[in-house]
């Protein structure tokens, strides 16, 4: 049994990646500045040069999405995220769409069609005569 909190324990801050991504929000947002990077260093229970540095990276990411080859980086990694956040929570429904977007972002399986199946065609009976080996006609 773990010892009862005191009133003024603070809860671990987030990872990284959520605090990047809260203080990328806020830049979108344009509600950024010296007071929300205060309250958020607060919050935290950090430094505020650390909270600076995450807002750089923060700001980096803004600026990727500028050029298509950074912006595609970005959307992968964000992914990736996404999908380790969805196995950490055990959230298979999550996980599933994560994936399936990240191969349609690489261009797989984005162009198959399920008319295209290959099931669709051998199971179907309208379409049975047409795998059926053909009588040979006399000549």
């Amino acid at each position: 049994m773990s010892p009862p909190e005191s009133p003024g324990a603070r809860a671990p801050a987030p990872p990284i990646r959520l605090r990047v991504r809260a203080i990328r929000l806020h830049l979108e947002a344009g509600t950024w500045g010296p007071g929300v990077e205060r309250e958020m260093a607060e919050e935290w229970g950090m430094d505020p040069a650390v909270v600076r540095r995450h807002a750089a990276e923060a700001s980096r990411q803004i600026e990727a999405v500028l050029d298509a080859g950074a912006a595609a980086r970005q959307i992968e990694a964000d992914l990736a995220i996404g999908i380790q956040m969805a196995l950490e929570a055990g959230d298979l429904n999550a996980l599933r769409g994560l994936l399936e977007t990240r191969l349609k972002l690489h261009g797989i399986g984005a162009h198959k069609r399920p008319e295209n199946s290959p099931s669709v065609h051998t199971e179907a009976p309208s379409l049975a005569k047409f795998f059926r080996p053909q009588e040979e006609k006399p000549s």
